[in-house]
This record gives structure tokens, C-alpha cells and sequence, in this order.
């Protein structure tokens, strides 16, 4: 295996890089010049091997890639907490999933941590409106989307949780994976609009 010594570098590469991409030349070999489709020589332009490895990596193309929204899912039954949450975690990886089982721990960690959405049950023995109200003091002007899902099939109450600010209400029995990932996405960019307009 040859190597690349300083006096072989061209001209403006970046020297840091330049021994990885010598290298990579002789395991991946794509022309006589291979070194230079590999990368970040003057200007910092990824050729065809950058490119590959970008795709590989999910960060090529430049600007599609993006940090996974942090979902909270808060339910007092524990099934329930682990099927709603393993369920988003396996459709979808652009989801950080955190699980909360009680009310005051669930406002414990929206106020110690970004939280990008949650998806609240309504049930629970400190009553989940209690903690709509609390995420959600202004609907007008959300600072979390907050999605109830809840296996409560009563019209009235999800009429009153979305006049109190949720986003969208969905019936466990008749949700499915894509539904709740449907619904986050949806919240989160009605929110980051209302707060863009604001």
C-alpha cells in the first residue's frame, strides 16, 4: 500500500484529511486521481466517494439531514406507555421517544428538557387535563403540540381537550402507528406556523 507523503499533497488540500483519503484510495479505488473525488480539498467540495459515504451516513444531500423531534408519551398504564412508545420508536426512526408514567414527572422533564411533542392520555389519577393545561397555557400560542390519545371514546371530551389547546385526539382502539406519526407531524409544524406568525 503506497503513502501519501507531504510532498504528494496538492495544493490547498486539507492535510488533516488528506491521509484518510490516501487511504481510502487504495481500498477504494475509482481513477488514477481517486484521492482527489474523495474530499474536503480546497473549497471543501465532496466528490463521488464523499458523496457515497454522505448517503451511507444519511447526511448527503446537504440539508436533509435533521435531528430526531423528542416525542413524550405519558401514560399511567405501563402496557400501554410501552406499546405507544415502542411503537413510534419502530416507525420511524426521526423519533427520540420518552416515557413518563405520572403527571409530575412528565412536567418534571418538559421543563428540564427541549420536548418537541407529547402524546398525553387523558385517564390517569392526576387528571391528563391537568397536565394539557399546564403544557399549554395560552392554545393560541402553544409552546408544545400535545396530541391526546386516550381510549375514552366520548365526542365531548375531545372537543374539550383540543378548546384547551391539544392538537389533535386519537382513540387507542382504532390508532395505528402511522395515525400517531401522521398527528406529530402535523402538530409540530401547526405549532412552529402559529409561533412563526406570532
Amino acid at each position: 500500500m503506497s503513502c501519501m507523503t507531504p510532498s504528494r499533497w496538492p495544493r490547498g488540500s486539507n492535510q488533516a484529511i488528506w491521509p484518510v483519503s490516501a487511504f481510502l484510495d487504495n481500498y477504494f479505488p475509482m481513477s488514477e486521481h481517486a484521492p482527489l473525488h474523495f474530499m474536503p480539498y480546497a473549497g471543501g467540495r465532496l466528490g463521488p466517494i464523499g458523496r457515497h459515504m454522505g448517503k451511507a451516513l444519511g447526511l448527503w444531500p446537504p440539508g436533509q439531514f435533521t435531528v430526531p423531534a423528542t416525542v413524550l408519551v405519558i401514560d399511567d398504564s405501563e402496557e400501554d406507555l410501552k406499546y405507544w412508545s415502542n411503537a413510534l420508536r419502530q416507525f420511524s426512526s426521526r423519533y427520540t421517544v420518552l416515557e413518563s408514567a405520572n403527571a409530575a414527572d412528565a412536567l418534571n422533564l418538559c421543563a428540564s428538557r427541549p420536548i418537541d411533542c407529547v402524546v398525553l392520555d387523558l385517564d390517569m389519577p392526576e387528571s391528563g387535563f391537568h397536565v394539557l393545561l399546564e403544557l399549554v397555557p395560552d392554545r393560541r400560542l402553544p409552546k408544545v403540540p400535545v396530541i391526546v390519545l386516550t381510549h375514552l371514546p366520548h365526542p365531548n371530551l375531545f372537543e374539550m381537550a383540543k378548546h384547551n389547546g391539544a392538537q389533535a385526539c386519537l382513540l387507542k382502539q382504532s390508532t395505528s402507528a402511522q395515525d400517531l406519526d401522521q398527528a406529530i407531524q402535523q402538530a409540530m409544524a401547526a405549532v412552529k406556523a402559529a409561533r412563526s406568525a406570532s
